[in-house]
């Protein structure tokens, strides 16, 4: 039988590596019976891990704690491993347009650190501010940003990472020609604590834009924004993000009736300009409202808000140019919901986000209750959505529905892959299950 996580870790780590159990409690949920330590360094974790591999711990790596059910991916543990104090710059040259930082830095904090420098992150996650790099990184959480800037495998030159057994590896560089390990680099991004505990990444930094502006187009049935969005996404000019949106926001002053695109133009004031006069033509039909700076921070942190406090949220894809379809599928799935349960006293309510570039509707749900029968649904439409190349996702919903969807089952061949780098990456098997997103 292992010896209890609690009194081995106190005699192998400083005692700001173990917080007390109020502090512990945001990091416990499915394990409440869990031990939490929050390393401060790539050696803590290092050494956290080998002992754990030794005793059969099972190990829970998290971040800031605020995505705990992200990707429905967490289980029991007897040990939660947070990097949150990770959180310094190691190297940061804003003319090389990167910089290292720990996993424990959270979004915001990046932020602030390199808009000093007039330079950005283009990631967009919901909750980016709030949550860490490395949970960022380690759940390839994503935003409407990715339609003109990439998924944020393609943000990361390099990362270290800590394996199941203790090993620290550094993937990749801190050059942006610089490929060495770049394969590693990509399987790591993505593969949500399965393979190892992401201690610190190297990123690919972007100018901040000289103009941000949002196009908000309303007045439309939804048809017919998902018809002008597909023209929009495959128009040959820059666009930084397109969205479609079925949610209830006040901005500005009202509230939207109906569904909405967004389309955010970012670069030089000139490019900006010329690009909005070349999408003139295909978003006439509808209502545009032009946003910037404080308006358009301010539909984003509503939109942002709604999908955080989503009691279920789903992830569903398909080829871009079936959007609509996808957009039946969640039809199908929100009316699971009780008349009752669709909109709430407190102002919750069913809505959804659709990133068009990329084929991505992300289903947000106000309630578990009333909706028994909403896991075999997920499972139903993940087999259909599989069949025809997509895929389905649970990215926030309590653990019994976690557990009742389950995690994706891998084709035979990927499955044997994903093993086998399990096995090597974590031989003793204490790290979640379900292998990286191949």
């Amino acid at each position: 039988m292992s010896r209890h996580p609690d009194r081995v870790l106190r005699s192998l780590l400083p005692g700001s590596a173990l917080p007390g159990r109020e502090e512990a409690r945001q990091w416990l949920l499915g394990s409440p019976g869990a031990t939490v330590v929050c390393p401060g360094s790539a050696e803590e974790v290092a050494r956290t891990m080998a002992v754990a591999s030794e005793e059969g711990w099972r190990v829970q790596p998290l971040g800031a704690g605020t995505w705990p059910s992200h990707a429905g991916r967490q289980e029991a543990a007897d040990l939660v491993v947070s990097t949150v104090r990770i959180r310094g710059i190691v190297e940061y040259e804003p003319g090389d347009l990167t910089i290292t930082c720990g996993a424990g830095m959270t979004g915001g904090g990046l932020s602030e650190r390199v808009g000093r420098h007039r330079q950005w992150l283009p990631l967009d996650p919901a909750g980016w501010r709030a949550g860490t790099i490395g949970a960022t990184l380690a759940n390839a959480s994503t935003g409407s940003l990715r339609a003109g800037y990439g998924a944020p495998r393609d943000q990361v030159l390099g990362l270290t990472m800590v394996t199941g057994d203790g090993r620290v590896l550094e993937l990749g560089g801190r050059v942006v020609k610089n490929v060495a390990g770049f394969d590693l680099v990509r399987l790591a991004v993505g593969s949500a604590g399965t393979l190892g505990v992401v201690t610190s990444a190297t990123l690919r930094l972007h100018p901040m834009p000289e103009l941000d502006r949002t196009l908000l187009v309303r007045g439309l049935e939804r048809g017919e924004l998902v018809q002008m969005a597909r023209a929009l996404a495959v128009a040959p000019v820059p666009i930084a993000a397109l969205e479609l949106g079925g949610l209830t926001l006040a901005v500005g002053g009202e509230v939207p009736q109906g569904p909405f695109l967004m389309a955010r133009l970012c670069g030089a004031s000139e490019t900006v300009e010329a690009v909005e006069e070349l999408l003139r033509p295909i978003i006439q039909a509808g209502d545009t409202v032009r946003l910037e700076e404080e308006e358009a921070d301010e539909l984003r942190s509503l939109i942002e808000a709604q999908e955080a406090e989503s009691d279920v949220v789903v992830r569903l894809t398909l080829l871009p140019s079936r959007l609509g379809t996808l957009l039946e599928v969640a039809d199908g799935l929100e009316e699971e919901l009780s008349p009752a349960d669709r909109g709430t006293a407190d102002g919750k309510a069913a809505g959804w986000l659709a990133h068009v570039s990329w084929g991505i509707v992300r289903l947000l749900l106000p309630y578990t209750k009333g909706m028994g029968g909403l896991g075999a649904r997920l499972i139903e439409a993940r087999s259909w959505l599989e069949r025809e190349g997509g895929s389905l996702r649970l990215v926030q919903g309590s653990m019994d529905l976690a557990e009742e969807v389950g995690p994706r089952e891998l084709p035979e061949a990927a499955r044997e892959i994903s093993e086998g780098l399990k096995r090597e990456f974590d031989p003793a098997g204490i790290l979640p299950h379900g292998g990286p997103a191949l």
